[in-house]
């Protein structure tokens, strides 16, 4: 039996990045910065990959390069925030139609190893099922 298959979705997963951002709720918490850890989800515009070459995909050391500069530069209130700012500059490439982020401050509470948000965003015009 031969089966023809196509690919229905392609994303870029960048799991457990650790980084510093200037956020949080109190000055004192924004004036330093502080450890942070951001899982993306990158889904392609395309998710067929017609050609095996980087041009093709989203480059992970350019995401996490993004990421870093974004949160060490743009200080944030709220973790929401700074999450809508990394997915707008990552969304700025028209290979990437959805950007789901979940940021984490690790041991901020007693007795949780973390606590955080999760959220997603989609280019324009873009519509996905629930996911």
């Amino acid at each position: 039996m031969n089966t023809t298959m196509h690919p229905t979705q392609s994303i870029v997963i960048i799991k457990g990045l650790a980084i510093r951002a200037h956020v949080g709720v109190g000055a004192p918490e924004r004036r330093a910065p502080q450890t942070v850890i951001v899982d993306a989800e990158i889904r392609l515009a395309d998710p067929t990959i017609t050609r095996d070459h980087m041009s093709a995909s989203v480059n992970y050391a350019v995401v996490v390069r993004l990421i870093e500069e974004t949160a060490i530069m743009e200080h944030a209130v709220l973790l929401e925030t700074l999450a809508e700012r990394i997915a707008s500059h990552l969304l700025e490439d028209a290979r990437v139609a959805e950007v789901t982020l979940t940021i984490t401050k690790p041991r901020k509470l007693p007795n949780c190893e973390a606590v955080g948000i999760r959220r997603t965003f989609q280019r324009e015009g873009t519509h996905y099922g629930n996911t």
